[in-house]
């Protein structure tokens, strides 16, 4: 078994090299059941009693770095000092797997093992990326003031090869809508289709050559 050390700042509290945390607060060490609750769940976390009813809940991995690796140093300006996992496992806290770096050496780090690689993406992709979605919000601002143009299609309409629909299901359907009373979603399961075609179809996206 590891030796265990006295955490700086809680005497009563120990630590061991491999990441468990104990306590000798009735007397003899014993080790302390750890979590992942609450905000950072990622992380091991305990609670250390100051008082039989107040606690500080500490991150398993700051305790083991400020027993074994030393105080938390002085960061530079504009950032802080965070306690880095090397192999990236949030739960792996062995003394060794840890290491203070600031802020963005530690995000430089996780960028370097491939923890945010939809950063990587080349600059096309992004641009292509967002011309989708810019063309997106332009076909839904042109639909919602009913000058969305569908495309020519000879066989528009109930000729159309997959067409659920007749001109007349769609005039019902129009007059539907126009009533009010019955929800999109309704008047779709009526006709075998979705609500977004009754929106379409009331919106003069689509049949919008059935009058």
């Amino acid at each position: 078994m590891d030796e265990i050390t006295p955490i700086p700042g809680f005497e009563d509290y120990g630590a061991t090299r491999d990441g468990r945390i104990f306590s000798r607060k009735k007397g003899l060490w014993r080790q302390l059941a750890l979590h992942a609750k609450g905000k950072g769940g990622d992380y091991l976390k305990v609670k250390l009693y100051t008082t039989s009813c107040d606690y500080w809940q500490v991150a398993v991995h700051e305790l083991i770095a400020i027993t074994f690796i030393g105080p938390k140093p002085a960061a530079p300006k504009g950032t802080h000092m965070e306690v880095n996992h090397k192999d990236f496992d949030k739960r792996h806290n062995d003394v060794d797997n840890l290491e203070w770096l600031t802020s963005q050496g530690n995000h430089e780090h996780a960028v370097r093992g491939g923890r945010y690689d939809h950063l990587r993406r080349s600059d096309e992709q992004r641009r292509a990326t967002r011309r989708a979605q810019e063309k997106r919000k332009r076909d839904r601002q042109r639909a919602a003031r009913g000058c969305f143009l569908p495309r020519y299609n000879p066989r528009f309409g109930e000729r159309g090869n997959q067409a659920k629909l007749t001109n007349q299901s769609v005039a019902y359907i129009r007059a539907l809508g126009g009533l009010g009373v019955v929800s999109l979603s309704w008047i779709g399961c009526r006709f075998g289709v979705s609500k977004n075609t009754i929106w379409k179809i009331l919106h003069g996206v689509k049949w919008s050559r059935v009058t």
